[in-house]
């Protein structure tokens, strides 16, 4: 980059392509992603309420001196999203009660000194059905297959493809296509959308300064789902398990792919 003294440019398509400084304040707002997490980890159980989880992230976020940027998000109404069972993504926190064998995908965005980091878990909670432990399984492998398939160089589009192939191989597990994983850093949002399979066109080059989300969303039923009327929560139409994992990575200067929101 030509001007070291800029926080970012924007490359041909629209992506912000990062300085090397931003880096270390990334990191800030990742560990306090990663942190709250663990946080969660030490805490969910069966007979928590959904809102209650969210209660633990969000303090553990402001204990931080950090802020939870999905609290306010086009009127988004909590901390997290919390997503069990049949339950998409973007779950809102409410009084449903997590019970012995469910699986919970808590997803949280944390921004501190105006750097945001995102990243998302499928907790397993006591006894889990083999079907379920093996859909958290493949969800997560299909975000690590992603995330190693990232390459300087390389377009965008690699990345869904290396998940779709894994998920096809893995029998019949489906990825929900409409949700991508998305550029970040200044903001929660940001180009380039990140594929989750084959787009079947170029999305953009991979190069040096990006920041950006790979979270595959997997299903054992059909793709299908629909919204409730809450406005956010979205679930299978067909009632199946969803899972989810979820990392801000960083492409590096040094040619490496730092994952952000991993340890």
């Amino acid at each position: 980059m030509d001007n070291m003294n800029k926080l970012f440019e924007l490359n041909s398509k629209g992506i912000k392509v990062y300085n090397p400084d931003c880096l270390d304040k990334m990191k800030k707002s990742s560990a306090i992603v990663l942190n709250t997490l663990k946080e969660v980890e030490s805490k969910i159980k069966a007979g928590l309420t959904t809102k209650e989880v969210d209660k633990i992230c969000e303090d553990y976020i402001k204990s931080c001196g950090a802020r939870p940027t999905c609290k306010g998000y086009q009127g988004y109404p909590a901390a997290s999203c919390i997503s069990v069972n049949e339950v998409v993504c973007h779950g809102v926190p409410s009084d449903r009660i997590i019970k012995d064998g469910d699986i919970v995908n808590v997803d949280v965005v944390a921004e501190i000194d105006g750097w945001h980091s995102d990243s998302s878990r499928t907790f397993m909670i006591g006894s889990v059905s083999d079907k379920r432990k093996k859909l958290v399984e493949v969800s997560k492998k299909a975000m690590e297959i992603g995330i190693q398939s990232v390459e300087i160089g390389k377009d965008l589009k690699e990345i869904g493809i290396a998940i779709e192939k894994y998920v096809l191989s893995q029998g019949s597990f489906k990825i929900v296509k409409e949700f991508c994983g998305h550029g970040i850093g200044m903001s929660m949002h940001e180009k380039p959308f990140i594929y989750h399979f084959d787009p079947k066109h170029k999305l953009g080059k991979i190069v040096p300064g990006m920041f950006f989300t790979v979270e595959p969303i997997i299903v054992n039923g059909e793709e299908d789902f629909k919204e409730l009327k809450d406005g956010w929560t979205t679930v299978t139409k067909d009632g199946s398990d969803a899972a989810q994992f979820e990392h801000t990575i960083y492409v590096g200067y040094d040619g490496k792919v730092h994952i952000l929101t991993d340890g």
